[in-house]
């Protein structure tokens, strides 16, 4: 759900960035008449492309594909990615997705055949290559840490839930986890408010935008994998049985920290972080 809601999210933000008052009466309207939006610009194995007004190609990675009623997508022109804001939810242009994933299940991530659509007057969400644009392209990539963040968030009180209600949250050694996981929350908490309030604040360096939300990023993920080590080793094999709630978060969150690119994100941090500080904000008024 938390990734539906975050994409939905990122199709207002987007709209509201680039998108004309057509778009952005469209979007509030669906939004009203209770629509879910998603953002979908992962091509399958036919990319979406643009001649004129009509599309052809498929999405691959479409998160809540059966539930969405508008999509915010990129189509390529010839020479770049362009946005669209299109109504979506033909049951016969939904297939599979790229296959099962481990978890996240009920994302509902399928594919969406675009071929022979044709595009509205006013569909068109700002210029060619405004998705890409930066800082925005790296900034809203917040959004994703604060969803992995309640996934941690979640781990960690069902960590201490089920060894109290087995009488062994007094041992040594599981108080140990519990408050290595509670480190590693609270790390997690402290990165994804930095990087959410920098990405929000106008008067700051778009370098250094993009390179602390993508630092934020990695330090989640980093805090992830550990609570879900924690939790698995504290909670022993009762972590992978499938009624156990904790087994589903483990597996949602596992899937949700692959996130792309994140040698790449850190290695252009590091870079740019080398011969620089960050602007001395004062973000924890």
């Amino acid at each position: 759900m938390g990734r539906c809601f975050e994409g939905h999210l990122n199709v207002a933000r987007l709209v509201g960035l680039y998108g004309d008052t057509t778009a952005s009466a469209v979007l509030t309207r669906s939004a009203r008449d209770g629509h879910l939006s998603g953002l979908w610009v992962t091509d399958g194995r036919e990319p979406v492309t643009i001649r004129g007004a009509r599309l052809s190609g498929v999405k691959g990675f479409a998160s809540g594909v059966r539930a969405a009623g508008m999509a915010l997508i990129t189509a390529h022109n010839g020479v770049s990615d362009v946005m669209y804001l299109l109504p979506v939810g033909e049951t016969e242009r939904i297939g599979p997705g790229p296959g099962k994933l481990t978890g996240m299940h009920r994302s509902g991530t399928g594919s969406y055949r675009f071929e022979g659509l044709t595009v509205a007057s006013g569909a068109r969400v700002g210029v060619p290559g405004d998705y890409l644009r930066q800082p925005e392209f790296s900034a809203g990539a917040w959004r994703g840490s604060a969803v992995a963040l309640g996934g941690i968030d979640r781990l960690v009180d069902l960590l201490r839930s089920e060894l109290a209600a087995r009488g062994r949250a007094d041992n040594p050694h599981q108080q140990a986890r519990i408050g290595a996981a509670l480190i590693a929350r609270e790390t997690a908490v402290l990165w994804t408010r930095r990087a959410a309030l920098l990405a929000h604040n106008p008067d700051t360096e778009p370098g250094d935008v993009t390179a602390i939300v993508n630092l934020a990023r990695l330090a989640v993920e980093r805090a992830g994998l550990e609570v879900i080590a924690l939790v698995q080793r504290g909670l022993g094999l009762s972590a992978f049985v499938e009624a156990n709630p904790a087994e589903t978060v483990l597996r949602d969150l596992a899937t949700y920290l692959r996130q792309p690119a994140p040698d790449e994100s850190l290695t252009e941090a590091a870079a740019w972080f080398t011969e620089r500080d960050p602007e001395d904000l004062d973000i924890m008024r």
